[in-house]
């Protein structure tokens, strides 16, 4: 007995400081109704009910009787999306901080749509995003710690997303009342342009690189014959232009941050392809811009929001082994003799 009471405690100990760690999630049990409007008064038993983690659905249920639904869910942000027939779509952003009992609406109609999405490539928790309307503030909501965001009320007409220290933007178009996910990455985009895919043995090949459109100096490519998998690195200069003196004729690769051109460099007998690139010219331009959204029409509304989450199972899989082998461990010694209780 007196074994079995030392197992029972030092389990619960290495639980508790495997969870106290974090390497155990406490799970969260977020209860709830669904009913179509504030006051209850009808339940929508069979309500399909997923839950998003701003990438993937994580979790798919179905409201039971009286409209009530369970879900043990990772303290963390999530999405649900409501679906049922002859109602209008319906989504939440909740924050699963402590198990709570809660209630999602499912009016009978919609009036506005609803923009919502994930923020990445940077530091986003807390960051502000910004819901422009010909150049006037429409709706502001702010990232949550996992960088989901929604506008819950947003009127149909051309809108454009920009968020806060950064001048990118996203073009948005509400027509009707509907669900618009819309995901923003705040992380330099790449690419490379190259005058022409066919060269002469005797030019010198010249390509060059940016970032959103940038120039990017001093940036590092590569290139690779595709034939020998020889690679070369090489700097681009203060435009940009990555340049290499004449290549052995062959097939080859240039690349820039994850972005690949193939080209061609002839040999003496073979004649290059009419081009109407110059390929003396020591500046590429960048690519041209993409064209502006179209003026928006009505203004919307926004909240702040936050959201829900799905306990990692192959963690706790983790922590049980790890406490059956510190426990078996532990009691062998009693057994022993080696510690005396």
């Amino acid at each position: 007995m007196k074994y079995i009471l030392t197992f029972l405690l030092v389990a619960l100990l290495l639980f508790s400081t495997l969870s106290f760690a974090g390497l155990v999630p406490t799970p969260v049990v977020i209860t709830g109704t669904v009913c179509n409007d504030d006051e209850g008064e009808v339940r929508l038993t069979g309500t399909l009910i997923r839950v998003s983690d701003g990438q993937n659905i994580t979790y798919i249920t179905q409201a039971e009787t009286y409209g009530r639904f369970s879900l043990t869910l990772e303290n963390r942000s999530y999405f649900f999306l409501l679906s049922r027939a002859s109602y209008p779509d319906q989504i939440y952003l909740y924050n699963a901080d402590s198990s709570a009992d809660i209630s999602l609406i499912m009016p009978t109609k919609a009036t506005v749509s609803k923009v919502y999405g994930r923020l990445a490539g940077a530091a986003v928790n807390q960051t502000t995003i910004y819901l422009m309307n010909g150049g006037l503030v429409a709706g502001r909501a702010n990232a949550n710690r996992n960088g989901l965001y929604l506008f819950p009320s947003v009127m149909a007409g051309d809108y454009e997303l920009r968020v806060g220290g950064s001048n990118k933007s996203w073009p948005v178009k509400a027509v009707q009342a509907e669900l618009i996910k819309l995901d923003l990455n705040l992380a330099k985009q790449p690419s490379l342009s190259m005058a022409k895919r066919e060269w002469a043995h005797n030019e010198t090949v010249f390509f060059g690189v940016y970032e959103d459109n940038a120039s990017c100096a001093q940036a590092e490519a590569v290139i690779k014959n595709l034939a020998t998998n020889s690679t070369l690195k090489l700097l681009s200069n203060s435009n940009g232009t990555v340049s290499v003196s004449p290549l052995t004729p062959g097939s080859y690769e240039a690349s820039f941050r994850g972005v690949a051109v193939d080209f061609l460099v002839l040999a003496p007998s073979m004649p290059p392809a009419n081009n109407t690139a110059n390929a003396t010219n020591s500046t590429i331009n960048p690519p041209a811009q993409p064209p502006a959204a179209p003026p928006p029409a009505q203004p919307a509304q926004a909240q702040d929001n936050d959201s829900i989450g799905l306990m990692a199972i192959p963690a706790l899989v983790v922590a049980g082994v790890l406490v059956v082998a510190v426990v078996a461990v532990f009691a062998f010694v009693i057994y022993k003799g080696y510690i005396r209780l």
